[in-house]
């Protein structure tokens, strides 16, 4: 693909998606390993220090980050006043079922971000950050 003009590969682990297992580190490092261009992990996330683990170890670019933010997201507008009754986007029936997903840790942003910074890894600690962001793309300072 890198011949044919890609300028990134996000690479998908599809088997670990939504499980909260961690990046397969194998299948990263082996396409980082074998191209010049960034590439972005992608799929199974479960805690914070997932991430700064799959860019040392790996050597990835780039992490995609979804569940550990959405399921903070949800943690927040179940302990608003207003509730999930309130809230019409979204999987509104997972939000009033009560349903826990155990695999995965809630987490923003800014938890992320300073995990990796307490790794050495350089990014932008901001805290003017607004909004609900319920996915995060991370490119690494020094990317290829």
């Amino acid at each position: 693909v890198e011949e044919l003009g890609a300028g990134e590969i996000v690479a998908t682990s599809v088997d670990r998606d939504g499980t909260g297992e961690g990046y397969d580190l194998e299948l990263n490092q082996r396409i980082a390993d074998a191209v010049s261009i960034p590439v972005i992990a992608h799929g199974g996330a479960g805690k914070v220090n997932d991430v700064p683990d799959v860019i040392h170890q790996a050597g990835v670019d780039a992490v995609a980050v979804a569940g550990m933010l959405h399921y903070d997201a949800v943690e927040k507008i179940r302990a608003t006043e207003q509730g999930s009754e309130t809230h019409r986007e979204g999987n509104t029936e997972f939000l009033r079922s009560g349903r826990r997903v155990t695999n995965i840790q809630p987490a923003g942003i800014s938890e992320i971000k300073q995990a990796l910074a307490a790794r050495g890894i350089p990014c932008r600690i901001s805290s003017g950050m607004r909004g609900n962001s319920t996915s995060l793309l991370l490119h690494t300072e020094g990317s290829r």
